[in-house]
Parts: C-alpha cells; sequence; structure tokens
C-alpha cells in the first residue's frame, strides 16, 4: 500500500502542473511563454536563496530550533522571510523584464503556474529517486552505493518510512497542491505592482509567503505534518479568497449602437400631364 499511495504522490507532484497549465491555456488562453517565465524565476531564485540559508547557518547566527519554541519561531520567522524576499523579489523581476506583456489576471496566474509547478515537478522527482533508494536499500540492493557505515541508518531509515502510516505516502501531493496554489496568489499579488502601480503589492506578498512558511514549519515541530498540511490548507482558504478579490469584473456589455437617423424619403417626381407638356413648350 505504502508504494502505491507514494507511487500517487508522484504522479501527482508531475502531472499537476501541467494539467494546470494546460487548463489555463484551453480556459483563457494564456500564453505557455509565461509559465515558462515561472519556471525560470523560481529556478534563479533558488540559485542565491540556497546558498543564502546556508551561508547564514554556517556563521551560526541562528538559534538550534529544537531548543525551544522561542528558538523556533525565530527559525521560522528567517527562513519564511528568506523565501519570500528572494522568491517574490525574482517574481517582480520577471514582470518587470521578463514577462511584460503578463499583465492580465490570467496572465498571473500562469506565472504562478510556472513558479509553483517546477517545485512540484522537482521535488516529486527527488522523491521518486529516494523511495526507489529506499525500497531497494530495505530489499538488500544497492549496497555498493551507499557507504558500509550508513546502511544500517538507510535500512532503519527504510523500515520507519515503509512500516508508518500509509496515509503518510499521501502528504507530499497534498502539499504540493496547496503549495501550488498559494504560488497562485503570489504571483497574482505580485502583478498588482504593474497593475495598480503600487510596489506595495510586493511586500503584500513576501509577508504572506513568509507567513505560510512559517506556519507549515512551526505547526510541523510542535504538532505533526497532519497538523503542518491542515495549516497550510487554512492558509490556501484565504489564498483563494485573495484571487477571487483580485481578479478584475468583466466589462459591462457595450451599449447597441443608436439607430441611425431614417433614410430621406426619395424627392417626390411631379406628376407629368399633357398640359404641363403644353405648358412647358414656352419656357
Amino acid at each position: 500500500m505504502h508504494y502505491l499511495l507514494f507511487a500517487a504522490s508522484v504522479i501527482l507532484m508531475l502531472a499537476m502542473p501541467l494539467a494546470l497549465a494546460t487548463w489555463l491555456a484551453r480556459r483563457f488562453r494564456t500564453n505557455w511563454g509565461h509559465f515558462g517565465v515561472g519556471v525560470a524565476t523560481f529556478v534563479a531564485s533558488q540559485i542565491l536563496h540556497i546558498p543564502f540559508n546556508n551561508w547564514v547557518d554556517t556563521r551560526g547566527w541562528l538559534p538550534d530550533a529544537s531548543a525551544g519554541v522561542r528558538e523556533l519561531l525565530i527559525v521560522a520567522a528567517f527562513l519564511g522571510l528568506s523565501a519570500g524576499v528572494f522568491e517574490e523579489s525574482f517574481r517582480y523581476l520577471s514582470f518587470r523584464f521578463w514577462a511584460r506583456d503578463a499583465r492580465r489576471w490570467e496572465d498571473g496566474l500562469m506565472v504562478g503556474a510556472g513558479h509553483g509547478g517546477i517545485e512540484s515537478i522537482l521535488l516529486g522527482l527527488n522523491l521518486a529517486v529516494q523511495i526507489v533508494l529506499l525500497a531497494g536499500a530495505r530489499a538488500g540492493y544497492f549496497r555498493s552505493l551507499i557507504p558500509a557505515e550508513q546502511w544500517e541508518l538507510v535500512q532503519q531509515q527504510a523500515d520507519q518510512i515503509f512500516s508508518g502510516p500509509a496515509l503518510m505516502a499521501l502528504l507530499p501531493g497534498v502539499e504540493r497542491a496547496l503549495a501550488i496554489v498559494l504560488h497562485l496568489s503570489l504571483s497574482v499579488l505580485v502583478l498588482q505592482c504593474f497593475v495598480r502601480g503600487q510596489r506595495r503589492w510586493w511586500l503584500f506578498a513576501v509577508l504572506w509567503h513568509a507567513l505560510a512558511n512559517a506556519v507549515a514549519l512551526v505547526t510541523l515541530a510542535l504538532v505533526n505534518a497532519y497538523a503542518a498540511e491542515a495549516a497550510l490548507a487554512v492558509i490556501v482558504l484565504f489564498s483563494l479568497l485573495i484571487i477571487r478579490r483580485l481578479r478584475p469584473e468583466p466589462a459591462p456589455p457595450a451599449p447597441p449602437a443608436a439607430d441611425s437617423a431614417a433614410p430621406e424619403p426619395p424627392p417626390v417626381r411631379p406628376e407629368v400631364t399633357g398640359d404641363k407638356l403644353d405648358d412647358s413648350r414656352y419656357l
């Protein structure tokens, strides 16, 4: 059962972004190029985001998150703000330079689908590799690929994963589905910087991104994975509200054109009689 559920999670993580983008393209006639911009935006942000987090960690500026609730909150706030600043800054740059024609609400959704979609695809591929390796190690395979001193640890990890609650195997797919909706709302928020000409919408996106990440991390650490997904689901409900509220109202139908003036009647030609023909001889 675990294997089937993990396979379902992987399929969801790989298929959801493409299915969403296909639906957006057909429903709203959005440009697949905007999906590609979202993909490039996420990848570019991680090139700086991940090294920055590692650099801060190696400097010892962050407390031990396991030391207490206060320390956990500090770490969660840092990680949330770090993700928000890097990803939303690159999202802003994408609309500013790489997707200058993406100004419709639908275009913002397509960029968000690419941003959150490539993250889902990369994590899905990573999950697939991990599950294959752990399942093989549990069966006694791949011993030559794993250092001898780590072999027992890997087998313990595999037993723990495949012997735990089966529903845990579905959580990666559920989490990515929720995260993609969050990214849709974040892209629509940043798009308002250009639609409304107000940069404060970038700040709103940063704070919303940071809050979502921090809430999920704190809930996971203090409760469990199920509670973390439930908390993220609440965030996503508000994300759906953001998406709906920022959708522009459809333009009212144009009033029917005023009826043109009735054409003038043709001039009445006088009736020509024999008497009048006689009179005309003297003109």
